[in-house]
Protein backbone atom coordinates (compact mmCIF):
# COMPACT_ATOMS: atom_id res chain seq x y z
CA UNK A 1 0.00 0.00 0.00
CA UNK A 2 1.46 3.10 -0.70
CA UNK A 3 1.59 6.12 1.46
CA UNK A 4 2.60 8.98 -0.19
CA UNK A 5 5.63 11.34 -0.57
CA UNK A 6 7.74 11.52 2.25
CA UNK A 7 7.28 14.57 2.58
CA UNK A 8 3.66 15.12 2.66
CA UNK A 9 3.10 14.03 6.30
CA UNK A 10 4.93 13.97 9.42
CA UNK A 11 7.03 10.43 10.61
CA UNK A 12 5.17 10.31 13.42
CA UNK A 13 1.65 10.83 11.51
CA UNK A 14 3.11 8.05 9.00
CA UNK A 15 3.93 5.54 12.20
CA UNK A 16 0.16 6.21 13.56
CA UNK A 17 -1.34 5.90 9.84
CA UNK A 18 0.77 2.48 9.54
CA UNK A 19 -0.39 1.26 12.93
CA UNK A 20 -4.69 1.63 11.93
CA UNK A 21 -3.64 0.05 8.62
CA UNK A 22 -2.05 -3.39 10.42
CA UNK A 23 -4.66 -3.02 13.15
CA UNK A 24 -7.34 -3.50 10.17
CA UNK A 25 -5.62 -5.96 8.56
CA UNK A 26 -5.25 -7.95 11.65
CA UNK A 27 -9.19 -7.67 11.93
CA UNK A 28 -9.61 -8.88 8.63
CA UNK A 29 -10.14 -6.00 6.57
CA UNK A 30 -7.92 -5.07 3.38
CA UNK A 31 -7.37 -1.47 2.85
CA UNK A 32 -6.17 -2.12 -0.24
CA UNK A 33 -9.10 -3.45 -1.74
CA UNK A 34 -10.99 -1.15 -0.23
CA UNK A 35 -9.27 2.13 -1.65
CA UNK A 36 -9.70 0.51 -4.85
CA UNK A 37 -13.88 -0.20 -4.72
CA UNK A 38 -14.17 3.37 -3.55
CA UNK A 39 -12.04 4.64 -6.52
CA UNK A 40 -14.26 2.08 -9.12
CA UNK A 41 -17.19 3.19 -7.41
CA UNK A 42 -16.49 6.88 -7.71
CA UNK A 43 -15.85 6.49 -11.33
CA UNK A 44 -19.73 5.45 -11.91
CA UNK A 45 -21.03 8.26 -12.46
CA UNK A 46 -24.92 8.89 -13.12
CA UNK A 47 -24.02 9.03 -17.06
CA UNK A 48 -22.49 5.65 -16.94
CA UNK A 49 -25.25 4.04 -15.69
CA UNK A 50 -27.87 6.35 -17.62
CA UNK A 51 -26.04 5.34 -20.72
CA UNK A 52 -26.09 1.09 -19.30
CA UNK A 53 -29.92 1.56 -18.70
CA UNK A 54 -30.58 2.96 -22.11
CA UNK A 55 -29.22 -0.10 -24.40
CA UNK A 56 -31.15 -2.41 -21.92
CA UNK A 57 -34.49 -0.27 -22.08
CA UNK A 58 -34.33 0.02 -25.85
CA UNK A 59 -34.85 -3.73 -26.37
CA UNK A 60 -37.78 -3.97 -24.11
CA UNK A 61 -39.41 -0.47 -24.72
CA UNK A 62 -41.66 0.30 -27.93
CA UNK A 63 -39.23 3.17 -29.83
CA UNK A 64 -41.54 6.40 -29.11
CA UNK A 65 -41.32 5.25 -25.47
CA UNK A 66 -37.17 4.53 -25.69
CA UNK A 67 -37.15 7.56 -27.48
CA UNK A 68 -38.97 9.99 -24.96
CA UNK A 69 -36.72 8.09 -21.82
CA UNK A 70 -33.21 8.36 -23.77
CA UNK A 71 -34.48 12.44 -24.12
CA UNK A 72 -35.68 12.50 -20.71
CA UNK A 73 -32.69 11.37 -19.15
CA UNK A 74 -29.90 12.53 -21.12
CA UNK A 75 -31.06 16.58 -21.65
CA UNK A 76 -33.23 16.68 -18.49
CA UNK A 77 -30.98 15.18 -15.90
CA UNK A 78 -27.99 16.38 -17.73
CA UNK A 79 -27.13 18.15 -14.24
CA UNK A 80 -26.58 14.66 -12.09
CA UNK A 81 -24.26 13.37 -15.04
CA UNK A 82 -21.01 13.73 -13.77
CA UNK A 83 -22.14 12.77 -9.85
CA UNK A 84 -21.26 9.83 -8.42
CA UNK A 85 -23.92 6.96 -8.89
CA UNK A 86 -23.80 5.47 -5.42
CA UNK A 87 -23.73 9.38 -3.35
CA UNK A 88 -26.50 10.31 -5.65
CA UNK A 89 -29.10 11.57 -3.05
CA UNK A 90 -33.07 12.25 -3.33
CA UNK A 91 -32.83 16.05 -2.33
CA UNK A 92 -30.04 16.04 -5.98
CA UNK A 93 -32.87 14.52 -7.85
CA UNK A 94 -35.69 16.72 -6.19
CA UNK A 95 -33.93 20.01 -6.20
CA UNK A 96 -33.51 18.97 -10.44
CA UNK A 97 -37.13 18.23 -10.67
CA UNK A 98 -38.14 21.18 -9.24
CA UNK A 99 -35.48 23.49 -11.39
CA UNK A 100 -37.34 21.40 -14.44
CA UNK A 101 -40.60 21.90 -12.96
CA UNK A 102 -39.39 25.63 -13.14
CA UNK A 103 -37.68 25.80 -16.25
CA UNK A 104 -39.84 23.17 -18.56
CA UNK A 105 -43.33 22.32 -16.47
CA UNK A 106 -44.76 20.16 -14.21
CA UNK A 107 -45.62 16.95 -16.86
CA UNK A 108 -41.96 17.17 -18.02
CA UNK A 109 -40.48 17.34 -14.45
CA UNK A 110 -43.35 14.42 -13.63
CA UNK A 111 -41.94 12.09 -16.36
CA UNK A 112 -38.42 12.81 -15.42
CA UNK A 113 -39.21 12.07 -12.20
CA UNK A 114 -40.72 8.58 -13.82
CA UNK A 115 -37.45 7.69 -16.19
CA UNK A 116 -35.20 8.27 -12.80
CA UNK A 117 -37.69 6.45 -11.07
CA UNK A 118 -37.29 3.20 -13.94
CA UNK A 119 -33.55 3.91 -14.04
CA UNK A 120 -33.33 3.41 -10.64
CA UNK A 121 -35.32 0.38 -10.32
CA UNK A 122 -33.44 -1.17 -12.89
CA UNK A 123 -29.83 -0.04 -11.46
CA UNK A 124 -30.65 -2.10 -8.33
CA UNK A 125 -32.07 -5.02 -9.85
CA UNK A 126 -28.25 -4.90 -11.64
CA UNK A 127 -26.36 -4.52 -8.68
CA UNK A 128 -25.32 -1.37 -9.58
CA UNK A 129 -26.11 0.81 -7.15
Amino acid sequence: MFLGAVKAISIGDARKLASQIYIDVRAGKDPARDKIESQSAAAETFATIVAQYLRAAQQRLRPRSSTEVARHLLKNARPLHPLSAGRLTRRDIAALLVKVAQERGHITSNRLQTAIGGLNTWAIQNGLV
